[in-house]
């Protein structure tokens, strides 16, 4: 049996990055690898598993990336940060919403439970799971955001159980869900989002302009009529038919 010191001789070997930021458990997890496992169990503390490479990746980063399910979740047990931000502001969980991998984000919003962390030989500090789903990336796009543009509506749902705020606006535009949905035409996506009884149809973006605003000037009519039937206010809707394109 190794002592502490032994097993973390061995193991920095494995941990030292390369010119690129990348460990040799980042490069196995990118090549999916079947040395991942044994990687993360020679680590001697949760620390080691959140090193970030050059675009600040994370091995967890490059796990929900790769789409392997096994290993994100061996490595949230690990006690890997869920919440880190790459070089683009995403956490792993943006990334999942992104790729519309619900079942790598069921894993990321699973809290670790005690008869999992038998596999660490370490003890792991408490973390918040779910992670605040509010966080932005620096795009200013939230975690809904970004699985309701790729009309990920599996992963939406799942982030929406979670308590994502269902009208949180968007960091650069103000714009909600469904003024995406709206001012795409998306009549699929409207139709999701207004089922939800906690949707404010008439929340406006930073320019003032409301989701049936944003569908009418842009001439979706099928769009204008479901969000009228819904209830949405149409006050002054005609005099901002040429004011959608300013918001670009």
């Amino acid at each position: 049996e190794p002592t502490n010191l032994n097993s973390e001789e061995y193991a920095i070997q494995f941990y030292q990055p390369d010119e690129d930021g990348d460990t040799d458990l980042h490069n196995s997890i990118i090549l999916n690898g079947e040395i991942s496992m044994q990687l993360i169990s020679i680590a001697p503390t949760y620390e080691w598993l959140n090193f970030q490479n050059r675009l600040s990746q994370t091995p967890l980063h490059l796990a929900v990336l790769t789409n392997q399910p096994e290993i994100v979740r061996r490595l949230i047990v690990g006690g890997a940060q869920i919440d880190i931000r790459d070089h683009k502001g995403n956490t792993p969980l943006h990334i999942a919403a992104q790729k519309g991998y619900q079942n790598i984000a069921k894993l990321l919003l699973t809290p670790v439970f005690h008869n999992e962390i038998n596999v660490n030989s370490y003890e792991i500090p408490y973390q918040k799971i779910p992670q605040d789903l509010e966080i932005r990336n620096y795009d200013g796009l939230s975690c809904l955001h970004l699985a309701a543009l790729g009309n990920h509506y599996d992963s939406m749902r799942l982030l929406l159980e979670n308590r994502a705020p269902i009208n949180i606006a968007d960091g650069k535009s103000g714009r909600t869900i469904l003024h995406y949905a709206a001012e795409q035409g998306n009549e699929d996506l409207l139709h999701f989002i207004l089922s939800s009884p906690n949707t404010d149809i008439n929340k406006k973006t930073y320019g003032g302009l409301t989701a049936i605003a944003l569908a009418n000037g842009r001439g979706y009519n099928e769009a204008v009529r479901i969000l009228y039937r819904n209830g949405a206010d149409t006050t002054g809707l005609d005099e901002n038919q040429d004011d959608s394109d300013e918001e670009m």
